[in-house]
């Protein structure tokens, strides 16, 4: 059922509901959703910028390829990305210039029992993995998936 209402965290910084519900499930918590999509989200917009449990996908606008990954670069966060494309040269400008800890590539964003689980910057700062890569938590470690 759809529910039609904006994401507000008070600030006046909303976004559209385009599918799904946005009631957050405890009254003083705007960052729980239940499962939405969010358009009409602005780069710099708390959509834009933060985690939002959920699940909940933010819709962002851009024009150029460089703008999308200038977007992804320009938030504290780094946990997953993923990039659906048949182009060798920004599949591989992706996986070269990402900030993120996982790198998807023509697959889901669900991790690999056998790659490392974790973000960079201020994402996944608990453990990073359970795997045996644990032990480089303090690093910038990142993995890539990609199907051809």
């Amino acid at each position: 059922m759809s529910v039609a209402c904006r994401y507000d965290d008070g600030s006046g910084e909303d976004a559209e509901t385009l599918a799904g519900g946005c009631v957050p499930h405890r009254p003083d918590d705007n960052r729980c959703c239940r499962p939405a999509i969010l358009g009409a989200a602005r780069h710099e917009s708390i959509a834009g910028q933060e985690e939002l449990f959920g699940p909940v996908l933010p819709v962002l606008e851009y024009d150029t390829f460089d703008e999308a990954v200038e977007m992804q670069k320009g938030i504290e966060l780094g946990l997953t990305s993923a990039l659906i494309s048949n182009r060798n040269d920004l599949i591989r400008r992706v996986l070269a210039e990402s900030e993120n800890g996982m790198i998807h590539v023509n697959h889901g964003t669900v991790p690999d029992n056998n790659m490392p689980v974790g973000g960079i910057k201020n994402s996944g700062v608990a453990v990073h993995s359970v795997r045996p890569t644990a032990v480089n938590f303090y690093t910038s470690e990142h993995s890539a998936c990609a199907a051809w």
